[in-house]
C-alpha cells in the first residue's frame, strides 16, 4: 500500500474507491454517530474491527486487474492513515494511493471528496462511493 503514487503515467486511468460503506462494513460502529451528540472519536476508534464488504473488494480487485490505477479516497481523517493502510493490507486489497481528509477538515465527506477528485487531475475511469 503506497501513500503516494509519485509521478504516474498520464495515460493510466484511475479508479477512485471509497472505503467506509464500500470496502469496509461500518455497521457495527454506526450507533456512535446516529444520535446527538455524535461521538466521532468512538466511531473512528473502531475502524480496525471493520469487516470487508465483498462486492466492493471484488470491484476494486477487478479494476486493478484491468490495469487501472487505484486511488482510495476516504473521508476518514488523516490521523487514521496507519490504521487505514493496515486494514487495506490485512484484507489484501490492491496497492494504491490513499487520499484522506485533513484532520481539522470537518466538512461533509462528499464536499471534501469533490475537491479531492478535482485535485487528482487525472483521467478518472470510474468512482465507487456511497456518498
Amino acid at each position: 500500500m503506497s501513500d503516494h503514487v509519485g509521478n504516474p503515467s498520464p495515460q493510466q486511468r484511475v479508479a477512485v474507491i471509497d472505503i467506509d460503506g464500500v470496502l469496509a462494513d461500518v455497521g457495527h460502529r454506526l450507533h456512535h454517530i446516529q444520535g446527538r451528540p455524535k461521538d466521532w472519536a468512538a466511531f473512528f476508534a473502531a475502524v480496525g474491527d471493520d469487516a470487508l464488504l465483498p462486492e466492493g473488494a471484488a470491484m476494486t480487485r477487478q479494476a486493478a486487474s484491468d490495469g487501472l490505477e487505484i486511488v482510495y479516497l476516504t473521508g476518514r481523517p488523516e490521523r487514521l492513515r496507519a490504521d487505514t493502510a493496515g486494514w487495506l493490507r490485512h484484507w489484501d486489497l490492491p496497492d494504491g494511493r490513499l487520499v484522506m481528509r485533513p484532520d481539522r477538515d470537518h466538512r461533509p465527506a462528499r464536499l471534501f471528496k469533490i475537491r479531492a477528485l478535482t485535485a487528482l487531475d487525472r483521467d478518472v475511469a470510474w468512482v465507487l462511493d456511497d456518498d
